[in-house]
């Protein structure tokens, strides 16, 4: 029972703050303090698995890095899905996404070079591709299993007979990589 309410607690201390800092970045306080305060709650996403990790459960950490078969799987699917959001765009977009508000939303939002564009792009691309696997992937789903334990989850029995640990091969990277490349054949 103390495994549950750990999991519970650690969730609660988490998982809000994805919600606080976009509504805060967006409605609240749309300017730089709302900014300011999505930052800080990305932030937390990061780096509270962490030290919750290593600080609570005290637990190793470890990485490992990508297989350079799995970057390339990764690149390949990520060209292809920026071809198949362009040619959505080309096609359905510019009747749907009317470009002045678009602009004017990019403006109140602090994105109003092309400088700052790229790097809020790059930050989407590299910081929130790690919070995403790492955050809501791994720990979040971790601590899921532990509180609903008879549901099957087969992303996460790695991760609970291991501990903490990010592994090289996922099951759905190995699964995505496979069906890639029997579909190149």
């Amino acid at each position: 029972m103390g495994d549950r309410k750990t999991a519970l607690l650690a969730l609660t201390l988490l998982v809000p703050a994805a919600s606080i800092g976009i509504i805060a970045g967006l409605y609240i306080a749309p300017g730089i303090w709302g900014q300011t305060l999505s930052v800080l709650c990305q932030l937390w996403l990061l780096v509270f698995p962490i030290a919750w990790s290593v600080f609570v459960e005290r637990k190793k950490l470890s990485l490992s890095l990508p297989k350079r078969q799995e970057l390339l799987a990764g690149a390949i699917w990520g060209i292809f899905m920026f071809a198949v959001i362009v040619g959505i765009y080309s096609f359905l977009g510019q009747q749907w996404i009317d470009p002045v508000v678009a602009k004017e939303k990019s403006y109140q939002l602090g994105i109003s070079s092309a400088n700052i564009y790229l790097i809020v792009e790059a930050y989407f691309v590299l910081v929130n591709s790690l919070i995403e696997e790492f955050t809501w992937r791994w720990f979040v789903c971790n601590k899921c299993q532990i509180l609903i334990p008879h549901i099957p989850h087969p992303q996460l029995a790695h991760t609970r007979s291991e501990g903490v640990k990010v592994n090289r091969q996922r099951p759905s990277a190995s699964k995505n990589t496979q069906l890639f490349r029997s579909r190149m054949r």
